[in-house]
């Protein structure tokens, strides 16, 4: 929805259109300000620094939960995590969509797998990734 083309990248009409989806309405100013902190007077900005400028900072109980979730997935104790071990892991069986029976157990999966994309290149995510 934000990465239209792929690119890893979302201009400020696209921002705006998320937004709107999500129902997150801000003024134009509000707007502008957002995404110049990231863009830097660019026409673009990498959407993955977008998400992190509207996240801002984890809590630190939410934060503790991570760690605490990444070191059970990290089994082997490597302080990396390759996309395969959270697809293995991964059961969205009490995902809403699921529970009212709008999706399947595999097409939740598979969006799943799909919006892992952001490890890319990588596949792996490691212990200090975003945190």
């Amino acid at each position: 929805m934000i990465d239209n083309h792929k690119n890893r990248e979302c201009s400020i009409n696209q921002l705006s259109t998320c937004l709107g989806l999500v129902g997150v309405k801000l003024s134009n100013e509000e707007l502008e300000l957002i995404f110049q902190r990231v863009a830097k007077g660019a026409q673009v900005a990498n959407y993955l620094e977008i998400i992190n400028e509207l996240r801002g900072q984890m809590s630190s109980h939410r934060e503790g939960a991570v760690v605490a979730l990444f070191r059970d997935i990290d089994v082997k104790n490597r302080n990396a995590i390759e996309v395969s071990e959270l697809v293995r892991w991964f059961n969205g069986e009490r995902h809403p969509d699921i529970v009212d029976k709008h999706a399947t157990a595999q097409s939740i999966k598979n969006d799943f797998v799909d919006k892992l994309d952001l490890f890319g290149r990588l596949g792996v995510a490691t212990g200090d990734a975003g945190l």
